[in-house]
């Protein structure tokens, strides 16, 4: 029976459509249903057709492929270590348990803005239930945080960019927690690793380093689907170029197939140069370079987003550099220069017994190769131990330089206000607090002062500063934080979470409150534009704060509307009403948008949450 030869007319009828697909070979059906077309609602319709339709559509090559095409970023993590044991898997259940743990955090994530409005960020603690529905099980025999992970990525991602904004919010704020919790056992083992790794084993060493940037990505991107394997095949690819664009299929007598002989074949310093050259013109050819124009942006050091942009800082472009030549048969060793990361290569190492003799090369500057005092003359100035800028820089000391970079680029947005969370400053302390093997005050103290501010974690700040509290020097500014903390803590117990309305009707002596939450203004001086996320009928600021801002210059001075605002540059301010225009709806960049609204309209502007609308409403 050929398709062609079924009428519009016959199509139309259920009965001829089943007596059709009756008379069909079961392997004919099941490649029906492997159709892409189909989803996995379309297979259950079709499974209710018929008895025999319904058994075929429990094919468990069938659900494979439902499965593969609706979870394509997480079907290549389930089991990756043990592929076999992925055969072995029901992929029907394992599809129904993905879509039941997406209606779980549904459920969960929309509770979360009624409970958590008026907070200004959330604690470890508030992610209790979350702990008890994801994160008891242990990962390495459970999905369910893969399956988490996944749902909470996929708010985030959908197509409808802005709508469904608060719960796209907060499901961001449990996908930090998850990961970050999943992530903690990994770092402590890369730091029990790095310790225990044999410095002479350059092979380890360098896994330890690729590892290392992809745990640092991992921790500061909670959002992004990130693993090992893809960053390891993206530098496998890279690698294999370099050898392809140097046409070396010969080594002497021996046949070179791929970049991994080379590790094999490869002892003469001339041919090593030659890669050299070869990674430094595939690197230019395909633009990859120091990011001389936006040095400070926290993106150039995560390795996806250096192979994704091309754009770097001189460690992580050096890192790279190392595990790109360590694929084609070279082996480098980072440097903790003073203001520049370095590699430096022994061109002595295949010579048994010869003393080094080392190159200092600068990745960022499109990887010269120096002298010792070349690179001495670096620095600029007289150096009086040369010896210590040339340490090697092992898993560890590499991670926490990174990680110095990250909190100083965090605390540079929080200080300019446009990290009002600290997401930034938190993640790269709380790392660092995780790697940092030593006794060193500095970070603990940093992060209370971060919680503090945010008023969370008070339990953490105990941790964090108790072993302090008897130590000279230390003692009393210990004291004064836990005290500040305990004081907050008890605060936050008595606090209600009733939601006062603010209303626009009634006396306003001080003129008319122009513009609603919601609305996308311009601010007539800077240039900025904004969103209204709350207003005040007058200031309500400290006296020192009108000063310093200039608010006793303006033509009304305080005596008028102040509006919070959230601004396209990230930060969020205090803005006066003669200093706002309103202007047409354009969505504005901001991880606050979600905690206030809902979604975007474009001939409205932003439309308040249920929260928002509470506390403002009659706008």
């Amino acid at each position: 029976m050929h398709y062609d030869t079924i009428t519009n007319k016959e199509l139309t009828s259920g009965i001829t459509i089943k007596m059709s697909l009756s008379i069909l070979p079961t392997e004919i059906v099941e490649r029906i249903l492997l159709s892409p077309c189909l989803n996995y609602q379309d297979v259950v319709q079709f499974s209710e057709t018929c008895l025999r339709l319904s058994t075929i559509s429990e094919s468990n090559e069938v659900w494979h492929h439902l499965f593969r095409s609706q979870y394509r970023t997480i079907y290549g993590c389930l089991k990756e270590s043990s592929s076999h044991q992925k055969e072995s898997l029901i992929w029907k259940k394992e599809l129904i348990h993905r879509l039941q743990i997406g209606q779980k955090l549904d459920k969960y994530i929309k509770k979360m803005s009624p409970k958590f409005f008026h907070q200004t960020e959330l604690s470890s603690s508030d992610f209790t239930m979350v702990d008890s529905m994801f994160l008891e099980h242990n990962p390495q025999f459970s999905f369910i945080h893969l399956y988490a992970l996944d749902h909470l990525r996929s708010l985030k991602n959908d197509d409808k960019a802005h709508e469904n904004l608060t719960n796209k919010y907060y499901g961001l704020k449990v996908a930090r927690h998850i990961q970050q919790r999943l992530l903690e056992p990994d770092i402590r083992d890369f730091v029990e690793e790095s310790n225990n790794s044999n410095l002479e084993n350059k092979a380890d060493q360098q896994v330890l380093y690729e590892n290392m940037l992809v745990l640092i990505a991992q921790w500061c991107q909670p959002i992004l689907q990130i693993n090992r394997k893809d960053v390891s095949s993206n530098l496998d690819t890279m690698a294999e170029k370099i050898f392809s664009n140097m046409n070396m299929d010969r080594v002497g007598d021996k046949k070179v197939e791929s970049a991994l002989d080379l590790k094999i074949v490869l002892k003469d310093v001339y041919l090593k140069q030659k890669i050299f050259e070869a990674t430094n013109q595939y690197l230019k050819d395909e633009g990859y370079k120091g990011n001389t124009h936006n040095y400070y942006n926290a993106e150039n050091s995560f390795i996806n987003k250096v192979i994704e942009t091309k754009f770097g800082i001189p460690i992580s472009l050096s890192l790279m550099y190392l595990a790109l030549l360590g694929r084609l048969g070279i082996t480098c060793e980072p440097v903790n220069f003073p203001r520049h990361f370095l590699l430096r290569w022994n061109e002595n190492s295949d010579l048994g017994t010869a003393p080094p003799r080392y190159s200092y090369i600068d990745v960022f500057n499109g990887g010269k190769q120096m002298s010792r005092n070349e690179a001495l003359a670096m620095i600029g100035e007289e150096v009086v131990q040369p010896e210590n800028v040339f340490e090697v820089a092992n898993p560890i000391s590499s991670a926490q330089r990174m990680m110095r970079n990250l909190i100083s680029i965090g605390a540079s947005q929080s200080n300019n206000m446009r990290d009002s969370s600290y997401s930034l400053l938190r993640s790269a302390l709380e790392f660092m607090l995780l790697i940092n093997v030593s006794d060193v005050p500095d970070f603990a103290f940093m992060l209370s002062r971060v919680y503090i501010q945010l008023n969370i974690n008070h339990e953490k700040v105990v941790e964090l500063l108790s072993g302090f509290q008897t130590i000279p020097g230390l003692s009393q500014q210990a004291e004064y934080l836990l005290s500040t903390s305990q004081m907050q803590n008890d605060e936050k117990a008595n606090e209600s979470t009733d939601i006062t309305p603010k209303k626009r009707d009634g006396e306003l002596p001080l003129g008319e409150v122009r513009l609603r939450v919601g609305t996308i203004a311009k601010h007539m001086k800077y240039d900025y534009k904004c969103v209204v996320y709350g207003w005040d009928t007058q200031c309500t600021a400290s006296r020192s704060w009108i000063h310093q801002m200039g608010v006793d210059r303006l033509s009304r001075k305080d005596k008028q509307p102040f509006y919070n605002v959230l601004v396209e540059d990230g930060s969020s301010r205090y803005a006066a009403d003669e200093n706002l225009e309103m202007c047409s709806p354009c969505p504005i960049q901001h991880s606050e948008i979600g905690k206030y609204f809902k979604e975007f309209s474009s001939t409205r502007g932003y439309l308040p949450n249920a929260e928002l609308a509470q506390e403002y409403p009659q706008d």
